[in-house]
């Protein structure tokens, strides 16, 4: 049985491309989200499609997930995952006035007429977990704003970081990518002045 909802409506005080980075970069996976994922494995990253197994705890119990994710220029994600049962989840980064970002998610599941009683319960904790890992994200962003300055995503089009579709990313940002410069792949130490 099919039950669509409407995972989350978030603002975020960062910029849509900072958004993107983050949703796209996999080498957080492993430390960020350990609470969560307890395995992460890119089998194919195309120019705006992937393939990916990641190991995902729901309820205490850890399902083996095959994800398929395809990203829509610029700012737009789906993604199909088969386990526990089919979840399709539709992402869209919107950019606001002010400067920041609005993320919307959408849910679709094909629930087991079994589990449909306990579809409300389900999407309940869908939501409590997707607050924790976009909170995880927000917490990282925060300190990288400390550290590098608000918005800087520089760090995620160095030619050593693994971010899916990054081509496809830097296409979609050209004028904030090509903004950067030459400095876009330095390799500059961070200075952190005492406080």
């Amino acid at each position: 049985m099919k039950y669509a909802f409407r995972l989350v409506d978030d603002d975020f005080d960062y910029d849509v491309l900072t958004a993107v980075t983050a949703y796209l970069d996999c080498e957080h996976y492993a430390w960020l989200h350990a609470r969560n994922y307890s395995h992460y494995e890119i089998l194919e990253d195309g120019p705006t499609t992937s393939r990916i197994i990641q190991h995902s705890k729901y309820f205490g119990i850890t399902f083996k997930q095959h994800h398929f994710r395809t990203y829509l220029p610029p700012s737009e994600f789906m993604m199909e995952s088969d386990k526990p049962f089919p979840i399709n989840t539709h992402t869209i980064f919107t950019p606001r006035s002010d400067g920041g970002v609005h993320r919307s998610v959408d849910v679709s599941v094909d629930l087991p007429a079994l589990l449909w009683p306990f579809r409300k319960l389900l999407a309940a904790h869908l939501r409590r977990y997707d607050a924790r890992v976009y909170g995880e994200d927000a917490a990282a962003a925060t300190r990288r704003e400390k550290y590098l300055g608000k918005n800087n995503w520089a760090w995620a089009f160095r030619p050593y970081q693994f971010l899916l579709h990054k081509d496809a990313v830097m296409e979609a940002f050209r004028a904030e990518v090509a903004g950067l410069g030459e400095r876009r792949f330095a390799d500059e130490p961070v200075v952190i002045e005492p406080a």
